[in-house]
């Protein structure tokens, strides 16, 4: 089972290094699914996201901290957008308001903008 995390959280690793490498226009999406190997690793090269509520629906935005935890850093009504400095390596959840995961992001080493849409999986 700790293998199986491990292999996890350095898959998450790589995808974000090579997002940065790959010069994106959209930071590093990992699937919601993937929650639980996700955590914030370093604090050396500080970046900058954008979150745009275009869900029609209102959402959270969560750090997940060293350890995976939750923190609940902003709730977005529909069409607001929120600024948040970061740092590479740290993934940022977006929740529905019942704290439903949809997506995680990471932020590459450009200033990014996520727009935040209901994941189709999601979708009634």
């Amino acid at each position: 089972m700790l293998c199986n995390f491990r292999a996890r959280a350095l898959t998450l690793v790589v995808a974000v290094l090579l997002a940065g490498c790959a010069g994106s226009t959209q930071p590093q999406r990992v699937g919601s699914n993937q929650e639980r190997a996700a955590k914030s690793i370093g604090n050396e090269s500080k970046a900058e996201i954008e979150f745009v509520n275009k869900s029609g629906q209102v959402v959270k935005i969560y750090w997940l901290d060293f350890d995976g935890h939750r923190n609940l850093y902003k709730t977005l009504k529909v069409g607001e957008s929120y600024n948040q400095q970061t740092y590479l390596m740290h993934p940022w959840l977006v929740t529905d308001a019942n704290d439903k995961a949809w997506d995680i992001f990471f932020a590459d080493a450009q200033p990014r903008t996520v727009n935040i849409v209901v994941p189709a999986s999601k979708q009634s």
